[in-house]
C-alpha cells in the first residue's frame, strides 16, 4: 500500500495533530535507523520479507506522545484510525484496502 509508506501519511498525521511538525522532521531524519532496529529485532526468517516493517511500524516505534492528547502514545492503532477517519473508511474496510 503506497499511502501507508509515503510522506503523505506523515502529512496527514501532522494535519490531524497526531504528531507535531518537529516530530515529523525527526521521523524523516531517523526513519532509516529506526527501520533497521525493528528489522534486527525480528527473527532472521522474517527479515527477508521486503515490507515486513512499514512506515506505520517505524512511526509507532518512536513512542511519541500524541499532539492532541498528551496522555496517549502514537501507536499503530491510532495511526490506522486516523487514516480510516481521513479516508472516511471503517477500520475493517481500511485493513482490506491495505491488503489489496
Amino acid at each position: 500500500m503506497k499511502f501507508i509508506n509515503s510522506e503523505s501519511l506523515l502529512d496527514l498525521l501532522v494535519e490531524q495533530e497526531i504528531i507535531s511538525p518537529k516530530q515529523r522532521d525527526i521521523i524523516g531524519l531517523e526513519k532509516g535507523k529506526q527501520r533497521q532496529k525493528l528489522l534486527r529485532a525480528l527473527p532472521r526468517a522474517e527479515r527477508e520479507e521486503k515490507n515486513r516493517v512499514d512506515l506505520v511500524d517505524v512511526i509507532a516505534a518512536f513512542n511519541f506522545q500524541s499532539g492532541g492528547d498528551k496522555s496517549r502514545l502514537v501507536d499503530e492503532e491510532l495511526i490506522m484510525r486516523t487514516v480510516a477517519y481521513a479516508r472516511r473508511l471503517e477500520l475493517k474496510s481500511l485493513i482490506l484496502w491495505i491488503l489489496i
